[in-house]
């Protein structure tokens, strides 16, 4: 209904913009206002499609367990943590990419990049230096790193949860302050919004998983910021 509404919105604003912009004598200011907000109401209905997207992909997906072993540590390996989370993503429109840039200061960085197919992405960056560690050559060191920060970045832009987060099978939660943040944010945006949260999700706040509550807090904040902005454009 969403997407319906937003295309029928969408096709005689275009519409609109072709007929000024084929008038000779049209206003070349009210032409760029107009495709300023087509551009507007574009990205926040790619925004509010990747929202949506990121949800259903937050409760789909698992604990990763540690399914590898170095230096007697157990840990995931990239392309088993993909193994995983690549066709969940896919499922919801999803894909995952990283970039790398060499920074003056010798460090590289690597930001995980998440976009839908409705064009809106996000990300999460980290800077590393190469992994000297053992007898890595030079192409080694930084390959080793930059596998690290990819693994690292993809977890926290995701909000995975790795076997070491939890107890057993048993999934770690959000802790007591992190419940009073999220209901914080929830009785600003209405009196039944944590009620309607609640059923829409199918857990109580303290049962989501604690990986998520980055993912969370952004959601909501997003609500809050759209809200002060009706508000002060009623």
């Amino acid at each position: 209904m969403t997407n319906e509404l937003t295309t029928q919105t969408i096709d005689p604003m275009l519409q609109m913009i072709e007929r000024v912009a084929l008038d000779p004598n049209a206003d070349v200011s009210k032409l760029e206002k107009l495709i300023e907000l087509s551009e507007r109401v574009s990205d926040r209905q790619a925004k509010a499609d990747f929202d949506k997207a990121m949800l259903g992909f937050q409760i789909e997906k698992g604990v990763i367990e540690k399914a590898s072993v170095a230096n007697k540590t157990k840990y995931a390996k990239l392309e088993y943590m993909q193994s995983i989370v690549d066709p969940v993503l896919r499922k919801h429109q999803l894909f995952v990419r990283w970039s790398t840039e060499a920074l003056l200061s010798g460090k590289t960085r690597v930001t995980c990049i998440c976009t839908h197919i409705g064009g809106h992405s996000e990300t999460s960056s980290m800077d590393v230096n190469p992994d000297k560690s053992g007898s890595k050559n030079e192409i080694q060191a930084e390959g080793s790193a930059i596998t690290y920060a990819q693994r690292y970045t993809m977890k926290s832009l995701l909000g995975l949860v790795i076997a070491e987060d939890t107890d057993g099978n048993v999934k770690a939660t959000l802790t007591a302050s992190q419940v009073k943040i999220l209901e914080k944010k929830l009785d600003y945006l209405a009196p039944d919004a944590k009620a309607k949260m609640i059923a829409h999700i199918g857990c109580e706040l303290n049962e989501i998983e604690k990986g998520a509550f980055d993912y969370w807090c952004n959601a909501l904040d997003s609500k809050v910021a759209k809200k002060d902005s009706d508000n002060a454009n009623p």
